[in-house]
């Protein structure tokens, strides 16, 4: 048991202990997942954000919004350093996704109502992160009808060729009272 114990925190010559390894592992056969993605009225880090009260918003107006999306089950890939003409980077490890929106009318048929172009996102750093989130600042067009729609949220790992999907439910209403105004 004591040698176990020992090789679970064991370190390894570039400070990865064996139990991140096991962590790393454990999520590479999850794989890509998206545990959270809301629309906010202010994000300020890694779960720290204001979520917006209701979702339902005021046909003929312009839908400003952030949407705050939580990644896990992504891979790294090692910096390659090769291409930047012998500059000295910190950095090491980088996260490679794609983040793309599409707003869909729900009812019959489900009509695409609106989309955001797939956007290429790469973030690096010293160490492997455990905590990843997107942050997109977009706006939906006041042209949108009365009804529920979905936010499809589709991330991409370039790293891992994974893909996940989560729905992030928004209603255009025409009463006022029914309605976000900010205040």
């Amino acid at each position: 048991m004591a040698e176990l114990l020992a090789s679970v925190f064991s370190t390894d010559a570039d400070g990865t202990s064996a139990l991140q390894g096991l962590s790393e592992r454990l999520s590479r056969t999850v794989g890509l997942q998206i545990p959270k993605a809301l629309l906010c009225t202010e994000v300020r880090g890694f779960g720290r954000y204001s979520e917006f009260p209701r979702t339902d918003f005021l046909a003929g107006r312009r839908v400003r919004a952030l949407l705050y999306v939580e990644v896990d089950g992504f891979a790294h890939r090692e910096m390659d350093k090769t291409g930047l003409g012998g500059l000295a980077v910190e950095e090491r490890w980088a996260i490679d996704v794609t983040q793309t929106l599409e707003l869909y009318h729900s009812g019959e048929g489900e009509i695409l109502a609106w989309k955001r172009p797939e956007e290429i996102v790469v973030e690096t750093s010293r160490n492997k992160q455990r905590d990843f989130y997107l942050l997109t600042d977009f706006q939906l067009p006041e042209t949108l009808t009365v009804g529920s729609y979905q936010l499809k949220v589709i991330i991409k790992d370039r790293v891992a060729n994974s893909r996940a999907e989560v729905l992030v439910p928004i209603g255009i209403v025409a009463d006022p009272a029914l309605a976000w105004t900010g205040r």
